[in-house]
């Protein structure tokens, strides 16, 4: 999983280095990337973290039931918080905490390591 993550990160960075595109509703995604590709690293890693969690499951390794539905999404919500303020979010929170940890500096494959820990032991 984390040689995929990073593997996803990487052409992410390499598309958002070109430049931006140039309709007007996308005028302002060139004005913070690096915000842009948190959102799109936070919703990968919880389509991820949602697909291999449901494997664990379904092979007798986990207990986590609940498959990938478009919270993914949710991970832009984590920018309109700042990364101190509480939260306490509907079980479809995966996406916002993803973001909230990668803003304040957690690595993505700590925090996919620490959700599949989460998934898997608990």
């Amino acid at each position: 999983e984390v040689a995929s993550a990073a593997r996803f990160a990487s052409r992410v960075d390499a598309a958002l280095a070109a430049p931006a595109p140039a309709a007007a509703d996308l005028a302002t995604l060139a004005h913070d990337p690096e915000r842009v590709r948190l959102v799109l690293r936070a919703a990968m890693a919880t389509t991820h973290l949602h697909t291999q969690s449901r494997i664990a499951a379904y092979e007798g390794e986990g207990y986590y039931t609940i498959g990938p539905c478009g919270e993914e999404l949710l991970a832009s919500v984590a920018l309109a918080l700042r990364p101190t303020d509480p939260a306490a979010l509907h079980y479809r929170h995966v996406g916002t905490l993803v973001a909230r940890q990668l803003q304040r500096g957690a690595t993505l494959e700590r925090v996919l390591l620490d959700r599949a820990r989460g998934h898997t032991i608990s």
